[in-house]
């Protein structure tokens, strides 16, 4: 089975590159499947071809175009071609496609040379093969069904009859009509290599036309009048320099008996051509052109090569057929590998960690065995553990196996409770352990305790060490604390440490906690681990609250007239009156409450009197009863003032506290009477409210008063 190939330059390093190709598969190509993934644009003049791809369907007869066997010719019989098969006269037929997951044409950038091979079938009818561009984007590639778009057509060779009945051979560059033409070299299966220089004519390009006719030659022979050929490159109005967007194959073949095209190769020497290559690698370079000869700088001449860093730049000469001559370069760049030493196995004391960390290098990646990316590794337990460190491609390894020590045992025993009044304690260890230290720096195995506190001892055994300690602890005294004083009511609560086993008080009391609530002498016997331990003793007397024995009684006076007061009481420590004086007597003058506090410690007692003034230099004669029985005696409710009042006003209430008089005159006064109705006899209550003259201060008289008839 023959393949249509698209041969990038080979390259692979041994160790870290791998060869590319891409192949075409002629058995898995259709034509007319407009869903078919090689996505054909076909049109046959004067032709009906049902389901082609967005070209018109035209009246004729159909030109079959297909992928079948070849004719028996040279070498290529019974193998797959491209086949444009119909017995009409004039007819013709295009398809074009675009590069897609099975089709690649080189990128055309950075090349210095592309070698362009294809196989035309014999005969007279028209041919033509271009590389092409779509440049109006309408997915099609110098063609248009019914007409070329000629502005798409781009590299290739066309076959035409002139005038005078010549046949032809044309060459095309980005143009219509051909750069250059020459009689066709053969009228038999002939396959064609084009060679496009792009480093020619001031990076414009040149383009070279051989050929080989089968039966007669397999060398390459030239066809003169197509060499170096100036190809001018302007691919689509862009760089001149640089056709890149070449990606697309235009084919046209009229009817005949051998019309196919078959074996269309591309083979592509590149310049600038910098390779990276790990230190200590080589890397394989493969150029796969027949026909060529090469002459490298190590002066080996096969058409590939091993490149290694002794020579950082090679350089080989590519010589076809003593007229094409070129170069090649390499400039390796050779990437060390990253350092990815980890050291010897180690040990680590179980519950230790290990740091595993590798130098930070720019460019460097790191996999440890979990995956992640980190320059370090915390290793938490043993077993093996390994990094990947790739730098720039080039991947070093290492592994290490870290393990578990021996652990060094240690048991100091429990804290201990010493019941003598003094400590003379030795401390073994147990343990396996082969050097000691213990807290103050001593280094015997054993170590004898004299006083209370928390001793500690390191033992190591190999690299691992560890740690106990143990806590030694005096007999306990228990302190009830000073003598002391509390007030009446207020106990006082001897609080006992709680760690003991048994408390015996001296009133057969049995817990930590005891309330004393009167003087008295207190002591304890308690019990911890065996150990019997007294208490101090307590004595606990009792203070009183202060008392005030004088008595204050709510009184009269006149009101510039003063009162002396006077204040007596037990178990007192300060005296305060009203007026912040401290001693048992104090005078006051005008009315108001007054107040005295005598206070200890334990707390206070308060007295307060309310003292009332009166104008002494005026008289009010107020009756206390009356009989209003119309005998001209006492009839009225009579009452006199000495000196002048204002703002006079009387009111009379009965026993329930209802008003049943008013007057605001001292020419009206009350005559028992409620509504010209006799009240009833009984006891009311009078009351006088008024201001003396010259005088700012309201008098107020309340009098009970007997109503009599």
């Amino acid at each position: 089975m023959k393949k249509l190939y698209f041969l990038l330059l080979f390259l692979f390093s041994l160790y870290s590159f791998s060869q590319i190709s891409s192949d075409y598969d002629f058995e898995s190509l259709t034509f007319g499947d407009i869903n078919n993934q090689d996505n054909w644009i076909i049109f046959s003049s004067l032709s009906t071809l049902p389901n082609i791809n967005e070209c018109l369907i035209q009246s004729g007869s159909e030109i079959p175009i297909e992928i079948l066997n070849t004719i028996n010719v040279g070498s290529y019989a019974n193998e797959k071609a491209i086949v444009f098969n119909s017995n009409e006269i004039n007819q013709s037929a295009t398809a074009s496609r675009k590069n897609d997951q099975n089709w690649s044409i080189p990128k055309l950038e950075n090349l210095k040379l592309l070698f362009l091979d294809f196989v035309l079938g014999n005969g007279f009818e028209n041919k033509e093969i271009r590389l092409a561009y779509d440049k109006n984007e309408d997915n099609d590639y110098a063609i248009n069904c019914s007409t070329p778009d000629d502005e798409e057509l781009g590299i290739g060779i066309s076959t035409e009859v002139d005038a005078f009945g010549n046949y032809l051979l044309n060459l095309h560059s980005n143009s219509f009509n051909p750069i250059a033409s020459s009689f066709l070299p053969s009228q038999n299966v002939t396959e064609y290599r084009l060679i496009i220089d792009f480093e020619a004519n001031n990076n414009q390009g040149s383009i070279s036309v051989f050929y080989k006719e089968f039966g007669t030659s397999e060398n390459w022979l030239a066809v003169n009048s197509l060499q170096n050929i100036y190809a001018g490159f302007v691919i689509n109005g862009e760089n001149s320099s640089n056709p890149s967007n070449l990606d697309g194959l235009f084919i046209r073949q009229g009817t005949g008996l051998n019309a196919f095209f078959d074996n269309i190769q591309f083979q592509t020497i590149s310049k600038d051509n910098d390779l990276d290559i790990c230190d200590g690698d080589s890397i394989y370079i493969n150029y796969n052109i027949d026909g060529v000869n090469f002459f490298w700088s190590d002066n080996t001449n096969n058409s590939s090569n091993y490149l290694s860093q002794e020579e950082i730049l090679h350089t080989v000469q590519i010589i076809f057929n003593t007229f094409l001559e070129t170069s090649d370069s390499f400039n390796l760049n050779v990437i060390p590998f990253g350092n990815a030493d980890l050291g010897p196995d180690l040990s680590i004391c179980p519950l230790n960690t290990e740091l595993l960390t590798l130098e930070n290098t720019l460019n460097v990646t790191y996999s440890w065995q979990d995956n992640s990316s980190q320059n370090s590794f915390l290793v938490t337990d043993e077993g093996f553990y390994s990094v990947e460190v790739n730098n720039l491609g080039c991947i070093s390894y290492d592994t290490i196996y870290i393990s578990y020590s021996p652990a060094p045992t240690l048991f100091l025993g429990n804290d201990t409770l010493i019941c003598q009044d003094e400590i003379n304690y030795t401390i073994n260890p147990q343990t396996n352990g082969t050097s000691f230290k213990w807290q103050d720096g001593s280094t015997l195995e054993s170590y004898n305790a004299n006083s209370e506190g928390l001793y500690i001892l390191e033992v190591a055994l190999g690299q691992c060490v560890t740690k106990d300690s143990i806590y030694i602890k005096a007999k306990p005294k228990i302190k009830l604390g000073n003598d002391t004083t509390i007030c009446e009511g207020q106990p006082l609560f001897l609080n006992v440490d709680t760690i003991y086993d048994d408390y015996s008080w001296f009133d057969g009391f049995k817990e930590a906690v005891k309330p004393a609530h009167y003087p008295s002498l207190q002591w304890l016997n308690a019990t911890i681990d065996e150990c019997r331990v007294y208490s101090d003793t307590i004595e606990i007397t009792l203070d009183l609250f202060p008392v005030i024995t004088s008595s204050f009684a709510d009184t009269l006076i006149c009101d510039d007239q003063p009162l002396e007061l006077s204040v007596s009481g037990t178990d007192y420590e300060l005296i305060k009156w009203h007026n912040f004086s401290e001693d048992t007597i104090t005078t006051i003058v005008g009315e108001g409450e007054y107040w005295v506090v005598l206070s200890n410690h334990c707390g206070s007692d308060i007295d307060t009197i309310n003292v009332s003034t009166e104008n002494c230099n005026c008289k009010a004669f107020i009756p206390n009863s009356f009989s209003p029985n119309k005998d001209f005696l006492n009839d009225f409710y009579d009452y006199e003032f000495t000196c002048d009042v204002s703002r006079f006003s009387h009111k009379i209430f009965d026993k329930w506290g209802n008003l049943i008089f008013k007057s605001n005159s001292q020419e009206n006064k009350w005559n028992g009477y409620c509504n010209d109705t006799f009240c009833g006899s009984g006891i009311y209550v009078s009351k006088f409210e008024f201001f003396y003259k010259n005088s700012s201060k309201k008098t107020v008289i309340t009098r009970k008063i007997s109503l009599n008839k």
